[in-house]
């Protein structure tokens, strides 16, 4: 996937161009209502799962280290398609938008899981979002299944995991695993996992992280973000831009605006969705 795309409206299309910025946004604001809760569902009813070779005291350890160390991620929402057209109703202000086509060269990548991290190189990641329950299955189970031969975990006399640290390692999943009646989205997602602080005297400070913090109003709702840099120069960071089903946009308004931004020589494209 060398380019991956990012559905917006217009005014957001516009705001991007012009301040060089990615809005990585507060998983709790997002439009699926289970989000961040849907992994909690599921390695609930692993653990539940008497063919587990876990007592009592094992799950509850288990589900301490998940729920304590459950990162509370930021994001930058992508897809693998830039022509959907649920993509376009509910991420395209309804077809009039745009979608962005970004390099995907421009996202770091990371071996391990997201997690709430004070290095700031390491708490922020591109990763594919899970849909399929048989794959989200799957990928619990293989941390349970490491765990039995990673000397990393297996700290415990004759073998047994440390099931609150498996816990904790298990937690960077969840903003992994998404609704599988979500799975036309193709998602890819641009985590951000800083450690947010607070004060007895309500002091605030954020630790890990190189980006600004910021807010928003969005849906009558203060919406907290940061903002992710774009290269400058910005040449050969948009490679595309798709002009939504109903749009009222021409291909001349969207390389103008490349243009006055510097971004260089872009392919420009409309939808082929018959969406009024």
């Amino acid at each position: 996937m060398d380019i991956l795309y990012h559905y917006c409206s217009v005014q957001s299309f516009l705001a991007i161009l012009t301040s060089k910025r990615l809005w990585l946004t507060d998983v709790t604001k997002m439009n699926d209502s289970h989000e961040g809760r849907w992994a909690e569902g599921l390695v609930e009813a692993l653990i539940a799962d008497q063919s587990m070779p876990m007592s009592d005291d094992d799950r509850h350890s288990f589900l301490t280290g998940y729920r304590l160390n459950r990162p509370r991620p930021f994001l930058f929402c992508l897809s693998s398609e830039p022509d959907i057209l649920s993509q376009w109703r509910a991420y395209a202000n309804d077809g009039t938008g745009v979608a962005i086509g970004f390099s995907s060269s421009l996202f770091p990548r990371q071996e391990h899981f997201p997690s709430t991290n004070a290095v700031a190189a390491l708490n922020t990641g591109l990763w594919p979002v899970i849909y399929e329950y048989s794959k989200q299955q799957a990928a619990i189970r293989s941390l349970f299944d490491e765990a039995r031969v990673s000397p990393e975990i297996c700290v415990v006399e004759g073998g047994k995991p440390e099931y609150q640290l498996l816990g904790a390692l298990l937690a960077g999943l969840s903003p992994l695993l998404k609704n599988p009646a979500f799975r036309e989205e193709k998602e890819l997602r641009l985590i951000h996992t800083p450690m947010l602080m607070t004060d007895s005297m309500n002091k605030h400070s954020v630790v890990g992280t190189e980006y600004v913090i910021g807010q928003r109003v969005s849906n009558d709702q203060i919406v907290t973000h940061f903002e992710f840099p774009l290269p400058d120069p910005c040449i050969d960071v948009v490679k595309e831009v798709w002009i939504g089903p109903r749009s009222r946009l021409g291909v001349h308004d969207i390389e103008l605006s490349l243009a006055l931004n510097e971004y260089g020589k872009v392919v420009v494209k409309k939808s082929s969705a018959t969406y009024r």
